[in-house]
């Protein structure tokens, strides 16, 4: 084993070291000076690294940092298996995004005009958990993006259906440029990358990224994405390639959890923030995924089972109980439209959730109104008239989501329907939009027509019912009778009533 290899190996296995055993550098320099001297066989490397292990060991002993001490004891025949195992193979940045982050090797934090690196104080919260992490700087090329985003989710398997493979990292950053000619995107800068770009070449990169120890990013695939921009183009100068070559990120320790990692993306995706923000869509499918799990997990849960368990999942995702069940609601109409658009018209699959990811706000309108007469519940009741919505909501022939509402006037209208279904054929999108504010306008005028005549059959009903009600139903106090604040109602009503009965009707009996 050459002296490289077991450089190598040597910090990788210093840095890890540090992060339970602190202040323990001079000792294991004194170590690495007397036994890297001269190349090793494997038995010799391994004997090595047991002695910076051992140094270690003892310097937490003395310490009197016990768990450290311990911790190191119990762990040491992993750490010469890991190491051993760096020193024979040297981790690569263009590794395939289909590696598990487990598989990979720690990066190493490195020191950026004369900032070392260093343990974030006080400890960083995310959702409500404490998670220890250090500050350093690292190579932005040295940074995976990740493939594993639930904004890329959508794109990165359509890529890998069109192509047969994982994106690389050069193929993940065309498609956060959309620039990867994937069927239902165009070619507009959807994650914002240009004007990120920019910005980190004038002023740098202000918020770290966060990321695994292997480096796997956690938060920060477009800060990551803007700096490979600012690299690879020949619009920035040497001085703002600087400020984009090397950035400060902060960095979980080989210690943390995947729950750790979850509450991480918890808290800087679902959490209010200046970012942007995880699309609707994503979020609603993340829920209902993870809704789905929990019921799978559950034996038939009863109706307050299921409450309980919603406030549960709802707290996970820093949300309100409502809007964890409007997210339910809208990703399963959301299938619904999926489903129909993919298996009756035909279209493909990514398109449709493209397309779904951009009108997701109208399928909380589509949810609403379950009982008879509202949107949903007449909806349930025609696939017909369920079809016409979603064709219509797929081609943006509606002009904003409110016009969802006025739908449940449609239905029993022909004339109204008619106009929708012309919409539904027209090629020209501006006289499609017409075609349905006209549907709903005569869907209106007709509603008014009939809330009049209807009015007039519930006055008839009433008067009836007040004439064969008793006299003492209006007294006061009496059991059963009207209460005094009803009475007071009824009494302001019929003073209303009174200013606007003509002369001519005021005696007549």
């Amino acid at each position: 084993m050459n002296n490289v290899d077991l450089q190598r190996g040597y910090e990788y296995l210093a840095e890890r070291l540090r992060f339970v055993s602190a202040d323990c550098s001079e000792a294991l320099e004194r170590v690495r000076q007397e036994g890297l001297a001269n190349p090793m066989t494997t038995d010799q490397a391994l004997r090595f690294f047991g002695r910076c292990i051992d140094t270690a060991r003892e310097n937490a002993y003395r310490r009197g940092d016990i768990t450290a001490a311990k911790y190191l004891e119990t762990s040491k025949e992993n750490m010469l298996t890991e190491v051993l195992a760096m020193c024979q193979k040297r981790f690569s940045s263009d590794v395939s995004l289909d590696s598990s982050s487990s598989s990979l090797m720690p990066l190493s934090l490195q020191s950026h005009e004369g900032v070392e690196p260093r343990e974030v104080l006080p400890t960083p919260s995310f959702h409500g958990r404490q998670i220890p992490v250090r500050e350093g700087f690292v190579d932005v090329s040295d940074i995976r993006l990740w493939d594993e985003n639930e904004r890329l989710k959508v794109h990165i398997n359509q890529f890998k259906t069109l192509h047969g493979r994982a994106p690389s990292s050069d193929d993940l950053l065309n498609i956060m440029h959309s620039q990867a000619n994937l069927t239902g995107l165009d070619t507009k800068d959807q994650f914002k990358i240009e004007s990120l770009a920019r910005s980190i070449a004038a002023g740098g990169v202000r918020v770290p990224p966060i990321i695994s120890a292997q480096g796997t990013l956690l938060d920060g695939n477009r800060r990551v994405a803007a700096c490979r921009t600012v690299l690879s183009s020949d619009e920035f100068s040497p001085e703002q390639k600087s400020r984009a070559k090397k950035i400060r990120v902060w960095q979980l320790t080989e210690h943390a959890t995947s729950t750790d990692e979850q509450a991480v993306l918890i808290s800087l995706n679902f959490e209010p923030s200046n970012k942007v923000e995880w699309p609707e869509y994503v979020k609603g499918r993340k829920v209902h995924e993870e809704w789905r799990a929990v019921l799978e997990n559950e034996d038939s849960p009863s109706a307050a089972r299921q409450a309980e368990l919603k406030r549960e999942l709802a707290k996970k995702f820093a949300l309100t109980t409502d809007r964890l069940n409007r997210y339910i609601e809208m990703v399963n109409i959301t299938d619904e439209f999926e489903e129909y658009q993919r298996n009756i018209r035909g279209k493909n699959e990514y398109e449709v959730q493209h397309r779904a990811s951009d009108c997701f706000q109208y399928f909380d309108e589509l949810g609403k109104g379950r009982n008879p007469g509202g949107v949903n519940y007449i909806m349930n009741q025609d696939d017909a008239f369920k079809n016409l919505v979603f064709d219509l909501l797929y081609d943006d022939k509606f002009s904003n989501f409110t016009q969802i509402r006025s739908l449940k006037f449609v239905h029993d209208n022909d004339e109204a329907k008619e106009r929708l279904l012309d919409a539904r054929k027209s090629d020209v999108h501006e006289m499609a939009q017409d075609q349905v504010k006209e549907g709903l306008s005569i869907a209106h005028a007709a509603r008014a027509v009939e809330r009049k005549v209807g009015g007039n059959k519930r006055v008839e009903v009433f008067v009836k019912w007040l004439r064969q009600v008793p006299v003492e139903f209006f007294s006061v106090g009496e059991q059963g009778a009207i209460t005094k604040e009803n009475l007071a109602r009824l009494y302001e009503a019929l003073k209303l009533v009174e200013g606007h009965i003509p002369d001519g009707l005021r005696h007549t009996k």
